[in-house]
């Protein structure tokens, strides 16, 4: 439904497959819509907590994604697997929350990252600790992607977000951050409806444009909401 996630492989399994991999997503970043416009949105760059080794990924986002896509919002920066930052130590798998000592270790780590962005390729980003099998701090990771996305292209979530509920539930902030989700598919939304009017105004069909928005972006935002606010109780 004209969301598309790309996948790239992993890096730092040899120089020979990290050139080929490099040179394949530094080619599909490059290219265009049928508007002129960039084909990728947004990029999300995923660093190991357990392993720790981001010098190959340092690289490639100084070398290929900053060229393209800039030092800002349009890429997002997050760390998998914080509840195996200590080696599956202090994760309390009962209750799906961490103890103090991996809190402690997840500061140190994001630190850590944020100092080797800021000295050694003069930016500022705010890595998102989260961990995609215990659906920890996902809700907060989503907020970030949003960002990333252009404002009128925003509400092409609302579907995939009631998708499982349950993922968004666990994490620092959780209702600041899924209400801050809201708040931006509800805007995207509006612009949608917005320029579908003014498109008709200028003689676009807008009959095949109001029933898209209205009814199934409608729909799907109806139901996002709709779970986003039992979170709050």
């Amino acid at each position: 439904d004209n969301l598309t996630l790309w996948d790239s492989p992993g890096l730092g399994d040899s120089p020979k497959a990290d050139q080929r991999y490099a040179n394949e997503i530094s080619a599909l970043l490059k290219k265009k819509d049928a508007r002129g416009d960039l084909l990728i949105d947004a990029a999300v760059v995923i660093l190991d907590a357990y392993t720790r080794e981001y010098g190959t990924t340092y690289q490639i986002i100084d070398k290929i994604l900053f060229p393209v896509l800039g030092k800002d919002k349009r890429i997002i920066l997050a760390i998998n697997r914080c509840d195996m930052a200590l080696g599956g130590r202090y994760w309390n798998y009962n209750t799906g929350e961490p103890e103090a000592p991996l809190i402690s270790r997840w500061i140190e780590l994001a630190q850590s990252v944020r100092q080797r962005m800021r000295l050694s390729l003069g930016a500022d980003f705010d890595p998102i600790v989260y961990s995609a099998t215990e659906h920890y701090n996902i809700a907060k990771l989503l907020s970030e992607m949003v960002d990333g996305i252009p404002e009128e292209k925003r509400y092409l979530l609302a579907s995939a977000l009631r998708s499982n509920p349950e993922v968004w539930k666990r994490g620092e902030e959780v209702e600041k951050h899924t209400e801050r989700v809201v708040k931006k598919v509800e805007s995207s939304i509006n612009r949608a409806l917005e320029g579908a009017a003014l498109g008709a105004a200028a003689g676009a069909k807008i009959g095949s444009l109001i029933p898209v928005i209205g009814t199934a972006v409608g729909a799907g935002v109806g139901a996002a909401l709709g779970f986003f606010g039992n979170l709050k109780k």
